[in-house]
């Protein structure tokens, strides 16, 4: 055993710097995940394929939208030098998630169930898409606001309440869907479940941001913003609901576009099976991936600021990091995911098992690749950034155009998603790293290029 590597991680850990926050937020997101890693076995026996298909369609149709409902404005909240700034962007963001609930929620009782077929939405029965539209709203508000409020806590570096918001979040949502799925519910239990999940780290992070607010600012008036600050901050960093909106849409629209796509093509049972297993290995290891990308964001904010070559070995001693920690767990799941499945979670899972091993190769890069992925952002070079995720939508919704027009079978369909992903993960990583590069490059090189 390295002893003399586990020394350097337990002094790091006690100067509580980057390795420090790093481990505390992966913590409490494997707290909060891992209770639903134990309790999966008796989950996946208490609802169906089917009802966790509603649940998928639920989730990925509240991710599309929480990507536009903020106008992306708290990821800029960490880059303002002055707090009453930063306290501005946060409360554009917010009131722009409550506006755009509000928009939904009227859409859902002037039009009704039609809307949702604009997002390939066309639940198997009457009664899902009523609850279905009272909780889209809902869900869409709660979430936004929890981004918000992350982001001000990563500004203020107040790591301990983020991790404590991950572990409400993931006990909730998942003791909540056991007590509800005992009753049969269906897959409205999961999504009431997965909506008070986020609704207690909510709780958490007001309640943090709260004492922090009180103890540097006693005064009400402290913590809302001037309308004057509120817009000319709206105006300087216009360029993120202007560029970084509409990419972060195009990327959640390409995240999401299988399932919802896959509800379609093939039905509510193999868009149950695509669920579980996005469940089972994509969700917590995108919750890793946003806990390190989040102290991540606040040591590159930092790092930028610098001008030097620190943010550039901060993303190379990152990605090297985590493509250590992933390839052989990954390796594992590409061989074994189908009968691991089935003894685990039942034989009803084993094709969930089988599309794991399909989308491996894609889930290792989305881990090495995901946390880094604010770097455009930060750089503002939101141009590079839209590039990159309207190319990937292209190619993906091009995928599943054509396994309809050829008529592919699931199998086929997700192998060749996840090759397509597979590329255009590594294309990203390649373009974040030259434009690091081209940030921190040398004053002589620089004159030299010119």
């Amino acid at each position: 055993m390295d002893w003399d590597f586990w020394k350097r991680w337990l002094d790091t850990a006690k100067k509580r710097g980057f390795l420090y926050n790093v481990t505390l937020l992966t913590g409490g997101t494997a707290v909060g995940q891992g209770l639903f890693i134990l309790l999966s076995p008796l989950l996946s026996r208490l609802y169906s394929p089917e009802a966790f298909g509603v649940f998928g369609v639920f989730v990925s149709t509240t991710g599309l939208l929480v990507s536009v409902a903020t106008l992306r404005y708290e990821l800029a909240i960490p880059l303002p030098s002055r707090e009453e700034d930063a306290r501005a962007l946060a409360w554009a963001g917010a009131l722009g998630a409550g506006l755009f609930s509000l928009l939904l929620f009227a859409m859902a009782l002037w039009v009704g169930p039609r809307y949702l077929h604009l997002f390939n939405i066309h639940l198997a029965k009457a009664e899902q898409e009523d609850w279905f539209l009272l909780a889209l709203p809902f869900g869409v508000g709660v979430f936004s606001l929890y981004q918000v409020l992350v982001y001000l806590l990563i500004r203020s570096k107040r790591y301990h309440a983020l991790a404590g918001s991950k572990v409400a979040s993931g006990g909730v949502t998942v003791l909540t869907q056991l007590g509800v799925g005992i009753g049969r519910f269906g897959g409205g239990g999961l999504i009431v479940g997965w909506i008070l999940g986020r609704l207690a780290a909510v709780g958490v992070c007001i309640k943090a941001v709260g004492l922090s607010e009180n103890a540097a600012n006693p005064s009400p008036q402290a913590f809302f913003p001037e309308v004057k600050r509120l817009f000319r901050q709206m105006r300087r960093f216009a360029r993120f609901p202007l560029l970084t909106m509409p990419a972060g849409l195009m990327n959640a629209t390409a995240v999401e576009l299988p399932l919802l796509m896959s509800a379609s093509l093939f039905g509510p049972q193999i868009t149950g099976w695509f669920t579980f297993a996005r469940r089972v290995v994509y969700g917590p290891m995108s919750l890793l991936g946003r806990s390190v990308s989040q102290v991540y964001i606040g040591a590159l904010s930092e790092a930028i600021k610098r001008r030097d070559r620190s943010a550039l070995r901060l993303f190379d001693r990152l990605s090297r990091r985590l493509f250590l920690l992933a390839v052989v767990p990954f390796s594992l799941l590409a061989l074994i995911a189908p009968w691991l499945f089935r003894w685990v979670f039942g034989s009803a899972w084993y094709a969930s098992g089988l599309l794991v091993q399909y989308l491996a190769p894609a889930y290792l890069l989305h881990f090495v690749v995901v946390p880094l992925s604010q770097t455009l952002n930060l750089l503002e070079r939101q141009d590079w950034q839209m590039g990159w995720d309207l190319t990937r939508l292209l190619l993906i919704a091009g995928v599943f155009l054509w396994a309809d027009k050829l008529a592919w079978d699931f199998k086929h369909t997700f192998a060749v998603y996840s090759l397509i992903s597979t590329l255009m993960y590594l294309a990203f990583y390649i373009l974040m790293r030259k434009a690091l590069i081209h940030r921190v490059a040398p004053p002589e090189k620089k004159e030299k290029d010119s």
